[in-house]
């Protein structure tokens, strides 16, 4: 890897010194500060070599080199997109050896226990709160001693 100065890497890559700055905000770029602050660009030794001109065209043989290094690039991604396909085929293939078909599950499944009456499902804790609640309703309407006795015929 090359440390090359932003100007130095745009003139390197064929193209202009915003957008070697672009590349490194995007994150496409690797850099780092030296100790003036100034921009030390890393570029690859595989990428292309742009030889551009005064006013930034490439030239045809720059051009062709950067298209040559873009398709190897791309070969390269192709190849290992079909290689994470193949492993992918792989780990599904395996998980569906591993876990039994549908139809199986529902076969081989437990029956389910017996229905418990309704009081057994709640918890105890809900059972004693309703008591408690019913008795405090019955005391306070009922047995308090400001209750009127009229309104009920007893």
């Amino acid at each position: 890897m090359e440390e090359l100065t932003v100007t130095q890497a745009a003139a390197r890559l064929g193209v202009s010194r915003d957008t070697v700055l672009r590349r490194i905000k995007r994150g496409q770029l690797q850099y780092r500060q030296d100790v003036n602050g100034r921009y030390l660009v890393e570029i690859p030794g595989d990428a292309p070599a742009g030889a551009s001109d005064a006013t930034g065209a490439i030239s045809g043989d720059a051009m062709r080199r950067e298209l040559d290094w873009f398709r190897g690039q791309l070969e390269e991604a192709a190849t290992e997109r079909a290689e994470l396909r193949r492993l992918l085929a792989q780990a599904q293939e395996s998980l569906q050896r591993a876990l039994p078909a549908p139809g199986d599950l529902q076969q081989n499944a437990p029956a389910p226990p017996g229905r418990r009456g309704r009081m057994e499902n709640l918890a105890w804790w809900v059972l004693l709160a309703a008591l408690v609640c019913v008795c405090g309703a019955l005391w306070y309407t009922v047995l308090h001693p400001g209750f009127p006795r009229f309104a009920f015929p007893l």
